[in-house]
C-alpha cells in the first residue's frame, strides 16, 4: 500500500504531477495536482475546491483532485490527457498563475 509519484510534464500552459494512489486495488486513485501558484490568489483555491472536486492535502498544501480509474480506464492513454487539457483549459480561464520552479530538474 502506498503512493508512486510522477511528473507527467507540461499539457499547454501548466504543469502537473500525478500520483497513483494503491495501484493494486481495482479501482485506481489518481491524484491531479496543477503546479500552479496560489499564494495570491486563495479565490481561485476555493472555486476549485467548491467547484471542481479539488482537495487540499494539509501536510503539504497541495491542491489535487482525486478521481478514481479502472486498469483498464487507466490504460487509454487519451482518458488522463483528455482530462488534462480540459483542466488545463479552466485554470486558463480562471487566470491561474504557473508555479516558479526550475525545470532543469525534470530531466534528472
Amino acid at each position: 500500500m502506498g503512493s508512486l509519484q510522477f511528473l507527467l510534464g507540461k499539457i499547454n500552459k501548466y504543469y502537473y504531477r500525478l500520483a497513483i494512489i494503491d495501484p493494486d486495488l481495482k479501482k485506481i486513485k489518481v491524484e491531479i495536482i496543477p503546479l500552479i501558484d496560489f499564494a495570491d490568489n486563495e479565490e481561485l483555491k476555493e472555486i476549485l475546491k467548491r467547484e471542481h472536486n479539488f482537495r487540499e492535502d494539509i501536510l503539504v498544501g497541495e491542491l489535487g483532485q482525486l478521481i478514481s480509474l479502472t486498469e483498464q480506464e487507466l490504460e487509454n492513454e487519451n482518458l488522463l490527457r483528455d482530462r488534462l487539457i480540459n483542466l488545463d483549459k479552466l485554470l486558463t480561464e480562471l487566470g491561474a498563475v504557473e508555479l516558479e520552479f526550475n525545470k532543469d530538474e525534470l530531466d534528472d
